[in-house]
């Protein structure tokens, strides 16, 4: 890791950009592993080791797990942000207005950076169960109506799918 670090040091000087120390953190991934963590040099600076952190909006901590109720929050602030007063209301956009925002803006907000994070079945359901009580309340579906109608009405894959995609796609 500390030649990592050498080489980042190293590009820095060269291409004239500066690291700002206080931003930077690492964080343990393998907190059973029988050696004590080393100490991490940057710039003649120690980064001390930190629990979490965050990297291009994407959240980190010791345990690798897959904060689902970021996501969905994020999901659902979006729909909203996007959707506004038109989102439940009959009288408000479209139904292919909303699959298009949908398909276009919200799940890529959800999805981003799971095809590289480690998640669990868990997850994908909680992910998805989401998704389907935002489409049935978005087409005015009762939510005795079947998922894949939900789906197909609208023509969205389910978030399983997208994720397969996105990772194929990668």
């Amino acid at each position: 890791m500390n030649l990592t670090l050498k080489t980042v040091e190293e590009f820095s000087r060269r291409h004239r950009y500066d690291i700002n120390l206080s931003k930077s953190s690492c964080i343990r991934v393998d907190p059973k592993s029988p050696d004590p963590s080393p100490d991490f040099i940057l710039e003649g600076t120690c980064i001390p080791p930190d629990t979490s952190t965050t990297n291009h909006g994407v959240y980190r901590d010791t345990k690798c797990k897959v904060n689902t109720k970021d996501k969905i929050e994020l999901g659902r602030r979006t729909a909203y942000s996007l959707m506004g007063a038109g989102f439940s209301g009959k009288s408000g956009l479209k139904q292919s207005v909303k699959a298009n925002l949908w398909s276009t803006f919200v799940v890529p907000r959800m999805l981003y950076a799971l095809e590289v994070l480690p998640y669990s079945q868990a997850d994908l359901k909680a992910l998805e169960a989401f998704q389907l009580k935002t489409l049935k309340q978005v087409q005015h579906l009762a939510d005795g109506t079947s998922n894949i109608a939900a789906l197909s009405l609208l023509g969205i894959l389910p978030i399983r799918a997208q994720l397969h995609k996105n990772t194929l796609n990668l």
